[in-house]
């Protein structure tokens, strides 16, 4: 019962986060949000598992794609900040960290497109993993469809910003995994 309450709770302090998507459902943010929200599904089904078993290979693989998310995201915001130099200006659906005036291209985003969204999709499988639940599987399927419709809704918007500067770098780098998607 307490993880049901504490999924409605999250999902709740995340719509109010990301109120201003709402404005806007075909931008990036929106299918973002609904990608957290499947996330927060994910965690809060296996949070009773997290620590259970912790030499388990299952755990081990659980906690190194849990520690590359954070490594991923504390990379990507720092460098989306010192490199890509966000400016007030933009849409009013995207968050200030998203406001680049510069496409960034080096660190993780040398070799992908989308290091934010590559760490998430480590957290959520990382999460599956603590359970391996039916339904931990199916929001972890969830969240990674739509973290894919984010990015190439996103790519949509960098293609409007950018122009042929993101056209070039999205021939040259994939999507979330270097080499392969």
């Amino acid at each position: 019962m307490w993880q049901i309450m504490a999924f409605f709770v999250g999902a709740l302090l995340l719509a109010l986060f990301s109120r201003r998507v709402f404005s806007n459902l075909r931008s990036h943010g929106f299918f973002r949000f609904l990608a957290f929200v499947s996330g927060w599904a994910v965690i809060t089904i296996s949070a009773s598992r997290w620590f259970q078993d912790l030499l388990s290979a299952r755990q081990i693989v659980s906690w190194l794609l849990l520690i590359g998310s954070a490594l991923l995201a504390a990379s990507g915001f720092y460098l989306l900040k010192a490199v890509g130099k966000p400016s007030p200006k933009g849409t009013s659906t995207n968050f200030a960290f998203e406001q680049t005036s510069r496409l960034v291209t080096t660190g993780p985003f040398r070799y992908i497109r989308h290091p934010l969204y590559a760490s998430l999709i480590l957290l959520v499988w990382g999460a599956m993993l603590k359970s391996g639940s039916l339904a931990s599987i199916f929001f972890t399927l969830l969240a990674t469809g739509f973290l894919f419709i984010a990015a190439r809704v996103e790519e949509e918007e960098n293609l409007e910003r950018f122009g042929e500067t993101y056209a070039e770098y999205m021939e040259r780098t994939k999507m979330f995994v270097p080499g392969v998607f």
